[in-house]
């Protein structure tokens, strides 16, 4: 998470089409409950559709919405990752290979739901 100097949190998540409705309610909990203006930096791992970004986009009304497509670093670290076939097929047939090599996600998960406000 980085906080900016405007007093919003920039959060960053990894997503993909499987897990899209867990993600989406995750993710719309902590907009919701959010003391703080949330933004929110998805990174696609290339599986979601037009569709998908939409849904991500309507069902996150309110927020700053941000989708990147992470695919997009594979041939950067596919050569950081030469001579290592087995992380290279982790990185390619898997999100959780995205999110461990790529070092934007040195974060914690944040796949969590939020269901009440903390206590102050």
């Amino acid at each position: 998470m980085e906080v900016q100097d405007d007093k919003k949190i920039v959060v960053q998540s990894l997503i993909g089409e499987n897990q899209l409705p867990f993600y989406l309610q995750c993710l719309k909990s902590l907009v919701r409950l959010s003391q703080d203006r949330i933004d929110l930096k998805l990174h696609s791992d290339g599986t979601l559709s037009q569709n998908d970004m939409d849904s991500i986009h309507s069902k996150l009304e309110g927020s700053t919405v941000t989708i990147s497509d992470s695919s997009q670093n594979t041939s950067r670290i596919m050569d950081c990752l030469q001579g290592r076939p087995n992380c290279q097929k982790l990185r390619k047939d898997s999100i959780w290979g995205i999110e461990f090599f790529d070092p934007i996600f040195a974060f914690p998960d944040d796949s969590i739901s939020f269901y009440q406000f903390p206590d102050a």
